[in-house]
């Protein structure tokens, strides 16, 4: 097997691993999200009876367990993005190697090669 055959099919690999990372760490920052607004509203529901509903918003909010929730959706997010920025830059070289590859096909074609 020759070095390119070896270099495309480990770029496929990495593109595939980087896909697949991606997606995990996304699945993982979409379920915080998604959770946002149940801890908000269980925070909210343990507040006593007769408290006006924006009162309970505010202190759900300030509750050191809901502030750290956000925290870790937000990391989980800077997270997954990284991930997808590492994914497509993967596939922009994948992209300028095949460009590169198609190049010199043509270079030597022209050349009579």
């Amino acid at each position: 097997m020759n070095a390119t055959v070896i270099g495309v099919d480990r770029l496929a690999n990495d593109i595939r691993d980087a896909g697949s990372d991606w997606s995990d760490l996304d699945a993982a920052a979409s379920l915080l999200e998604e959770t946002k607004s149940v801890l908000l509203a269980e925070l909210m529901s343990a507040c006593p009876e007769g408290v006006a509903l924006g009162t309970k918003e505010m202190r759900a909010k300030a509750d050191p367990v809901f502030r750290e929730h956000v925290k870790r959706m937000v990391e989980a997010r800077r997270v997954a993005n990284r991930a997808r920025v590492r994914y497509h830059a993967l596939q922009v070289l994948a992209d300028l190697r095949r460009t590169a590859e198609a190049s010199k096909r043509a270079e030597l074609r022209a050349l009579g090669g």
